[in-house]
């Protein structure tokens, strides 16, 4: 995997002002180490942590106290909490023409994954041609045989393409299939703009085309967070300040993708037991997803751009 010029940047920083400084641990700093062995006060929302732990960082919803991210006081609003945005559900399908393509760019903990097809021949119905939705309530589960997805076409080229997000930058690579990817290690999280850029191609390809995203920020579940689900059963959950995009619902060995929309600017929802009916025992999650998107039309294609980020709450499906 190649390696961050970020990284090699900070390293490099690390040797040349410390020399044969000690390797940052609990006996040489009271703070946190960060991702380069640099001893960190551990005070700050990005570099949070103490007695020479890992500096972690903090999620839009809490403040660093202590050497721990913990929940921000949501102020003298006699405890109401109000949420905005989200509840848009999944991007990916768009069905804007008869060329069309998507490059999706996927924070996680610890790497960044960017993803991609483009497709010079749509049949109606878009890229999810060929897939079956069932909706129950606010969720949505997909059936999609293997050979859907793809509108009935074949992948072709968009020339060479990179994601930078901040000094980062992610080269995407076509693979045997006609799919693109690209991954990268990380030590913090996204940073604010991401530009996707691709070079484009002259033989029945995609065209050159450049579009700038404004990267989604990271939230969790609020108390009581669930631990476990019991199929069946109905499943209330909540969060602050913004509203996720949709839930994804995972459970072990589940092939199905359920994804359950919340309403817009709304703080909680309640799923289903229909819908956690679906799921299969043992060990499973509850993912909260933050997406942002452009869309681009070079030369007459509908090009989604994604910026996605997700937190996923470990259950135990019973």
């Amino acid at each position: 995997m190649r390696r961050l010029a970020l990284i090699a940047v900070f390293v490099a920083a690390a040797l040349s002002s410390c020399g044969t400084s000690p390797r940052c641990d609990a006996t040489n700093c009271a703070g946190c180490c960060s991702f380069s062995g640099r001893c960190e006060l551990g005070t700050e929302t990005t570099t949070c942590g103490q007695q020479g732990n890992m500096c972690q960082p903090c999620t839009a919803v809490q403040t660093c106290t202590s050497g721990e991210c913990v929940a921000r006081n949501p102020g003298g609003d006699g405890g109401t909490t109000t949420c905005v945005g989200g509840g848009t559900g999944p991007q990916q399908g768009t069905d804007g023409g008869a060329r069309q393509g998507y490059i999706q760019v996927q924070q996680n903990p610890g790497f960044r994954l960017a993803l991609g097809a483009f497709y010079a021949d749509v049949v109606p119905g878009g890229l999810l041609a060929g897939c079956t939705s069932t909706t129950i309530g606010p969720c949505i589960i997909l059936d999609c045989p293997l050979d859907a997805g793809t509108g009935g076409a074949a992948p072709v080229s968009a020339g060479d393409i990179q994601v930078k997000i901040g000094s980062e930058t992610i080269s995407m690579t076509q693979v045997a299939a006609g799919f693109y990817s690209g991954s990268a290690e990380i030590g913090g999280w996204w940073a604010d703009t991401i530009t996707v850029t691709a070079s484009g191609s002259s033989d029945g390809g995609a065209p050159a085309f450049t579009a700038t995203l404004t990267a989604p920020a990271r939230y969790e579940l609020t108390a009581p967070v669930p631990t476990s689900v019991t199929r069946g059963a109905d499943l209330p959950i909540a969060w602050s300040t913004r509203t996720p995009d949709y839930i994804q619902l995972i459970g072990a060995g589940s092939v199905r993708p359920v994804f359950c929309v919340p309403e817009p600017s709304s703080c909680s929802m309640t799923i289903p037991g229909n819908v956690t009916q679906l799921l299969t025992t043992g060990s499973g999650g509850i993912g909260l997803r933050y997406e942002s998107n452009v869309v681009v039309t070079p030369s007459g294609w509908v090009i989604r751009n994604i910026a996605s980020v997700v937190t996923v709450h470990t259950v135990v499906v019973q």
